[in-house]
């Protein structure tokens, strides 16, 4: 299967597991109150968090699968380290399922619950320990299947198992009359089931033959493997740190209610990252492949391409979102107050995300060249200077101020490191993609919000808002994409008017 077939399938299916999440959180606030629902988002804050465990260990072992595709990477090598690493997860995963006994902590000391029972509260926060538990052994076997290339399989898989997940819980909630118990007992047994079919795909992956797949761990071979992680794995706790500073305050100074409105501007942001993490961790095995094998052109032309394509997607989505908050808010949720809340913080928090989105692009680059170095120092300099920044924005502007120090630090990134970074693959890369790939379509996106000054959708219902917003959406992808194509004929002309 080709290189585009992989990412094409791979990036439908999480934009369909995206639109899918966003379509049913209003029915999770609805059956579920707004309150239990804050628990839903202290779920997805405590995965993120707990996640950082990973130390780039997983993007190591997907690194290493691929190169042992390209035959850069003997067998019994390859097999010391998965066996070895599989074990270092499973030891992980017994110590996350150790943490229901901070339950009630969490329950009575942390979490601003007012009135909503601290019993049901610590039960769910117990139950919820055990589904990151079975969420971080996923991370492993997904990284295999990612490494192995095998995206057509894996987007397939993702949009079955989403739809289970996230869809196919609002009916057993409506018959069981279900409370967030019982949301989350359902997605201990679906996650299971999950966990299930990863193990047994990777193992048809792996090829192991009669002795391989059970043996002594080879401590040589883990501790290989965390050392060539370390610096990847700092980087990404540097940028989660970063990324869960501003969710990890909220969490604490907001109420559980205005948490929630805080939730769906993170949700909403998300999809930003989500749509542009899935393109670069789809090309960066293909990259490391090509690198590999000295194809080093091809895996320029690889990265130009999804490049292009993640900043055409991102610019049309988020002209909708900083656009029309406040309208977009409503329709999805039909809620006046919980939009009107959330209005105030997601115009600039998407931004800040777009920023961010566009700055991870050099990330393909790092991991197809196996060299971290220079991010981690750049990431090192990021954190220095936002967290004493967000106190200080904390106390200035408040809750607000959670926003602003977002933007800052994505800013920063996105204009000052960035030339450096993309010189590790071509001393060229940085002119010709950051302008012809990313800044030209971003910006070109960016002129429909010129439309603000003359669409009001004050008076539409929410099926008439989520029409035009739609219909705004594609116009600025198409205005992008216009664009896009006709520098392709301008810029030659003006090299030459320059030379002259």
């Amino acid at each position: 299967m080709s290189v585009r077939s992989n990412i094409i399938l791979n990036t439908v299916s999480q934009i369909y597991m995206a639109l899918l999440s966003v379509a049913t959180l209003p029915f999770y606030i609805d059956m579920l109150g707004s309150q239990a629902y804050g628990l839903v988002a202290f779920f997805m804050q405590l995965q993120t968090m707990i996640g950082l465990l990973d130390i780039g260990i997983s993007a190591t072992v997907s690194r290493n699968t691929a190169l042992f595709g390209a035959g850069k990477l003997a067998r019994n090598d390859y097999f010391a380290m998965l066996r070895s690493i599989e074990f270092s997860f499973v030891v992980v995963a017994l110590c996350i399922l150790g943490g229901v006994f901070s339950a009630p902590v969490l329950a009575q000391s942390w979490l601003n619950l007012g009135d909503f029972s601290v019993v049901v509260a610590r039960d769910t926060i117990q139950l919820i320990f055990v589904v990151i538990a079975l969420r971080w052994m996923q991370t492993y076997y997904r990284a295999i299947v990612l490494g192995a290339e095998q995206l057509v399989w894996l987007g397939w898989f993702n949009i079955l198992v989403s739809s289970v997940r996230i869809f196919g819980v609002l009916p057993y909630l409506y018959l069981v009359s279900g409370d967030v118990l019982d949301f989350f007992l359902y997605q201990i047994v679906v996650n299971f089931i999950e966990l299930m079919l990863l193990f047994f795909r990777t193992n048809k992956i792996a090829g192991f033959r009669q002795g391989e797949r059970f043996g002594k761990i080879n401590k040589t071979a883990l501790s290989d493997a965390i050392a060539s992680s370390l610096v990847v794995g700092l980087t990404s706790l540097l940028w989660a740190v970063i990324t869960q500073a501003d969710k990890f305050l909220a969490s604490g100074i907001l109420t559980i209610a205005d948490y929630t409105a805080y939730s769906l501007v993170i949700s909403i942001s998300s999809i930003l990252l989500l749509l542009s993490g899935t393109c670069i961790y789809a090309i960066g095995p293909a990259m490391a492949r090509l690198l590999a094998q000295d194809k080093k052109s091809e895996a320029v032309a690889v990265f130009r391409n999804i490049s292009l394509v993640v900043s055409l997607m991102l610019g049309a989505a988020s002209v909708v979102v900083i656009g029309w908050s406040e309208a977009l808010l409503f329709a999805w949720t039909g809620n006046v107050p919980l939009s009107q809340k959330a209005a105030e913080f997601l115009p600039l928090y998407m931004l800040a995300t777009l920023f961010f989105a566009l700055g991870n692009l050099s990330y393909a680059i790092n991991y197809a060249i196996g060299n971290f170095q220079l991010r981690l120092k750049y990431s090192i300099i990021s954190l220095l200077l936002y967290l004493p920044a967000l106190a200080l924005l904390l106390w200035l502007f408040g809750e607000q101020g959670l926003v602003y120090g977002w933007l800052m630090v994505n800013l920063l990134f996105f204009v000052v490191p960035q030339f450096f970074l993309y010189r590790q693959l071509d001393d060229s890369l940085y002119i010709t993609s950051m302008l012809q790939d990313v800044c030209i379509p971003v910006m070109a996106a960016m002129s429909v919000l010129l439309l603000m000054f003359i669409v009001d959708l004050r008076p539409l219902n929410r099926l008439e808002i989520f029409a035009v917003l739609t219909l705004i959406g594609l116009l600025s992808l198409v205005v992008a994409v216009l664009l896009s194509r006709a520098r392709l004929l301008l810029l030659p002309q003006l090299r030459q008017l320059l030379r002259k």
